[in-house]
């Protein structure tokens, strides 16, 4: 979880790519996760199955995430994949920025989460508890999932960026579909980090449907 980013500006190169040498377009298609598609972006050669099969780094916290996705509405495989891309599933993780644990939780984002759940305010080893930072991780991906409409592109890159960005990126590019204005106008590492986690999402759902067989 990064701390919002609405001072941020996107750097643009002193000249500008042609279009024929800048990157390919975001490419959408549905995957089916329990019977309902969902759309993965990736960047074509992006997207590989070499880590299809592999134990996730979630997987030790896999009933923790559960618990509190059931009680926060949060699909459990969506928050198995931003504790993988976030930490590769590693409690004592810190970044650059500041962010914590297993859902890299900003300290101050989690404070104010606490006191809207009526817990205490962390303290910093308190957010290295994977029971803690996963429920606040998780919580936090709630309260993106209501404000846009359970449009997970943007919940993932709200997760990133902060919402009052992606609101900002809406706004500018009102007439894009949600996959375009990551694409069109998201800072550059958001749309790498939605890549990221949708594409680690779709290798659980594959990892799990080649276990059942």
């Amino acid at each position: 979880m990064s701390a919002p980013k609405a001072k941020q500006k996107r750097k643009r190169n002193a000249r500008s790519t042609p279009k024929s040498k800048r990157a390919a377009p975001l490419l959408s298609r549905p995957v089916l996760a329990g019977g309902a598609a969902f759309v993965l972006l990736g960047l074509a050669g992006f997207v590989t199955g070499r880590n299809v099969g592999r134990a996730p780094g979630s997987a030790a916290y896999q009933k923790t995430i559960e618990r509190w996705c059931a009680e926060y509405g949060v699909n459990p495989d969506l928050a198995a994949a931003v504790v993988e891309v976030e930490s590769s599933g590693r409690p004592r993780a810190v970044s650059s920025a500041g962010a914590l644990g297993l859902m890299q939780v900003m300290p101050d984002t989690a404070g104010a989460m606490a006191e809207e759940l009526g817990l205490p305010a962390p303290t910093r080893e308190g957010l290295f508890d994977p029971e803690l930072n996963i429920r606040l991780g998780v919580y936090y991906l709630a309260k993106q999932r209501r404000r846009f409409h359970d449009e997970r592109v943007f919940v993932i890159a709200a997760y990133h960026a902060g919402p009052t960005a992606v609101d900002r990126w809406r706004r500018r590019r009102a007439d894009l579909s949600a996959a375009a204005v990551i694409e069109e106008v998201a800072f550059p590492s958001t749309r790498h980090y939605v890549r990221k986690v949708l594409t680690r999402w779709r290798e659980i759902l594959e990892a799990k449907a080649a276990a059942r067989g």
